[in-house]
């Protein structure tokens, strides 16, 4: 699995959309430090997203996909939670993806789905978290000075 710029998954998730619309899932939570983790689940693909806040209608972040999910189990998690209003926004060199719509949000199912997911989980969510930071970093160094 590798980290990739959340522009390019919504483009993988947009062709994929414009082929089958339906049997989309989205789940949000808070993950450590300050950080949500986003999945998006269609069939048998499982999408996570790390995002850190940048200001109330901008976040940054990384993800990754993760393919043969058992969609089942997934699914069933996915449904737990609050509803919530979603909505992201990746520029692209022609126009921009939009994803919107009502998702669940729940810090203990997105919890619950990373233990469940791979073998690889802590490893790649410390990738994502090690991206997430540095791209942070480079973008906003006097948040760091400050906050460290």
């Amino acid at each position: 699995m590798s980290v990739k710029p959340i522009g390019d998954l919504l483009m993988e998730m947009k062709k994929r959309y414009d082929k089958d619309q339906q049997g989309w899932r989205v789940l949000s939570g808070r993950a450590d430090r300050g950080l949500y983790d986003t999945f998006i689940l269609h069939r048998d693909r499982l999408w996570q997203m790390k995002t850190e806040p940048v200001n109330p209608f901008e976040v940054i972040g990384v993800g990754s996909v993760h393919r043969r999910v058992d969609e089942s189990l997934h699914n069933r998690i996915m449904q737990e939670g609050k509803p919530f209003f979603f909505q992201i926004a990746a520029p692209q060199r022609k126009g921009v993806v939009l994803a919107q719509g009502i998702q669940r949000y729940s810090d203990d199912s997105t919890s619950r789905l990373r233990m469940v997911m791979s073998d690889r989980q802590e490893e790649l969510d410390r990738e994502l978290q090690t991206a997430v930071r540095s791209m942070s970093l480079k973008r906003f160094p006097e948040r760091h000075a400050l906050y460290g």
